[in-house]
């Protein structure tokens, strides 16, 4: 991604001026295509866990072999390359940690707590799992979640940083899920009922990838920052966002006005709802 991104320079160091590789799609094309990727979703730790999750229910007592082979719980420690009585396939290694207010949580999570809780999520994997349908859930790479809230003087207040690294596929699931890759980086916050959220990095949907430099969202603001759009020669159309819209430029010129910002703001207000929901009343 960097490298990529580094190609985008319209001078080299020694100040000689380069031409960059013409572009493929027309703004407007490019905005097509990002709002089609933002409606399968951003990159969701909810998502992923869940996914993990309704594999791991299924495991034996000795498949997949966890580090601590007296545990019943899905979360842990393993690496096996198995086929369990129940029909599931656990191929790989994954090490998954969740502690809520500071007690690591083995079995059953403990219940959400009105007056302040803190949740914390990592995992760090490669893995190929797959079900009795043949659904397979392919992942490979990291995320790590910490969600604080407590209760304020409007309702619930939030401190959220998160982090997703790697390439996922699930061919059960739709949207982002389904075929994406991440290296997205978020410091959150809501406040008296005001939502806040600053993204930098790229996320992959299958035929779009976007680049977020210092994109912030305020529920009670204009967006502001930058989107990155990258179309299939490799050049990446630059979107310095004021609200809803923002003009790209090609080699210093500028194009018609691409306008993400409604779709980034819901993809964004779906995360805070589905980590709530998640918290409050988790599936697994």
């Amino acid at each position: 991604m960097l490298l990529l991104l580094a190609c985008t320079h319209q001078e080299l160091d020694s100040g000689i001026t380069v031409t960059p590789t013409p572009y493929m799609w027309k703004a407007k094309k490019a905005q097509r295509k990002a709002v089609a990727a933002l409606d399968m979703g951003l990159p969701s730790i909810i998502e992923l866990r869940s996914t993990y999750a309704s594999y791991m229910i299924h495991r034996t007592s000795s498949c997949p072999t966890m580090e601590n082979q007296e545990s019943s719980s899905w979360i842990g420690v393993w690496q096996s390359y198995c086929n369990s009585s129940g029909g599931y396939s656990f191929d790989g290694q994954a090490l998954y940690n969740e502690v809520v207010n500071g007690v690591p949580i083995q079995d059953e999570p403990p219940p959400h707590e009105e007056s302040g809780d803190e949740w914390y999520l990592m995992m760090v994997a490669s893995f190929s799992l797959t079900d009795p349908q043949g659904a397979e859930f392919i992942g490979g790479g990291e995320f790590e979640n910490l969600w604080q809230s407590e209760q304020g003087n409007f309702g619930e207040n939030i401190i959220w940083e998160g982090r997703i690294g790697g390439t996922y596929k699930y061919t059960g699931g739709s949207g982002w899920i389904e075929d994406g890759e991440s290296s997205l980086f978020w410091e959150a916050s809501e406040k008296d009922g005001i939502r806040t959220m600053l993204l930098n990095g790229g996320v992959g949907w299958p035929e779009l990838e976007l680049y977020f430099h210092q994109l912030l969202y305020q529920s009670d603001q204009p967006l502001s920052g930058e989107i990155w759009i990258r179309d299939p020669s490799h050049y990446w159309w630059k979107v310095s966002m004021n609200g809803n819209c923002g003009i790209p430029y090609w080699n210093n010129e500028p194009q018609a006005e691409i306008c993400l910002g409604n779709k980034l703001s819901q993809a964004i207000e779906y995360l805070f709802e589905e980590h709530k929901n998640e918290r409050e009343n988790p599936q697994y």
